[in-house]
């Protein structure tokens, strides 16, 4: 039990990228036994140390009420921790330096998952009845993304690296991640960068990865 234990504070030290307004810090601590500490998540991989210590009571032993708050799209998260409806968030650097730069007051308190020569992160997919082959066949077609993210920023690195302009291909707005793969599936959009769980969920109903981030050092 311990030993679960520790590797479930390890991951949530190592694995995760949590968003904290910089501005709680400077406040006066608040009594851990009062106050619920709300964190906004996506439904992707890396927050599942969090549901995990969350479920097993490790945050409760250490004294701490955590609440997790789901969102469906990065631009969700950001309105609710500069409208302080949260105290922090999983999301990506990109919509930190954002933030950031818009004058918004937080930490990187921690870095999630990343790419590896063997784990993908990101991945350009296509529809069931797409006839679209490789990343080339993308010119001129719909693709489906989230601006001002790093889905963007991945997407934009792998369609270089595939020798297409990110111009030369219709990049559509779809913030929210499960209306992103629902479209996809059901072929309403040919199209679209999705974060692993995402994508092996996809591809087991029937979609076709044409390029991954795995070994591209961008995520």
């Amino acid at each position: 039990m311990m030993k679960a234990k520790q590797r479930i504070i390890i991951l949530l030290l190592a694995g995760l990228l949590v968003l904290t307004a910089a501005s709680c810090s400077s406040q006066k601590a608040a009594d851990p036994a009062t106050e619920t500490l709300k964190l906004g998540v996506l439904s992707l991989e890396d927050i599942l140390p969090m549901v995990v210590a969350n479920e097993k009571g490790y945050f409760a032993e250490e004294g701490l009420t955590v609440e997790l708050i789901p969102f469906q799209s990065t631009v969700e998260s950001q309105s609710a921790i500069q409208s302080g409806d949260i105290d922090g968030m999983m999301n990506d650097m990109v919509v930190a330096a954002l933030l950031k730069e818009s004058g918004t007051d937080l930490k990187v308190t921690s870095v999630t998952l990343e790419a590896t020569d063997e784990r993908r992160r990101f991945a350009i997919v296509v529809s069931p009845d797409s006839d679209i082959k490789t990343v080339a066949d993308l010119k001129g077609r719909e693709l489906g993304i989230s601006f001002n993210s790093i889905i963007e920023y991945t997407t934009d690195e792998m369609l270089v690296a595939a020798g297409v302009s990110p111009e030369e291909v219709n990049k559509t707005a779809i913030p929210k991640i499960p209306v992103r793969l629902e479209m996809l599936i059901n072929n309403n959009i040919e199209a679209a960068n999705l974060p692993d769980p995402l994508i092996t969920f996809a591809e087991f109903n029937g979609c076709k990865t044409i390029i991954d981030d795995r070994g591209r050092s961008i995520s």
